[in-house]
């Protein structure tokens, strides 16, 4: 008979540490530095250079804003990450062995 410290604990997936404001900023700001990069490569042919400095500075730091967010999540979600990666794996080498 098995006690209760005996009994092997069922493994829990790790769940993603997101915070709301996170994931609902991070696609307006780079979509909004996509946008006005393509405002200031439009703004190149009708040669208003003030306007492509102007633009490309806000879609580079827009941009930037959005990637130093996803590092800071990626950062914050190690344990995930590994555990959805381990998880896809098994998954690929389980179709590549019924193959």
């Amino acid at each position: 008979m098995e006690t209760v410290a005996e009994q092997p604990v069922p493994e829990t997936a790790p769940r993603p540490n997101i915070e709301l404001t996170d994931a609902l900023s991070l696609i307006p700001r780079l979509f909004a530095g996509f946008l006005l990069g393509g405002l200031a490569v439009l703004h190149i042919f009708t040669r208003q250079w003030g306007m492509v400095a102007f633009l490309s500075i806000a879609s580079g730091v827009l941009l930037y804003w959005g990637y130093r967010l996803m590092m800071k999540m990626r950062s914050e979600n190690v344990e995930y990450i590994a555990y959805r990666a381990a998880q896809e794996a098994e998954e690929r080498a389980r179709k590549a062995a019924h193959r």
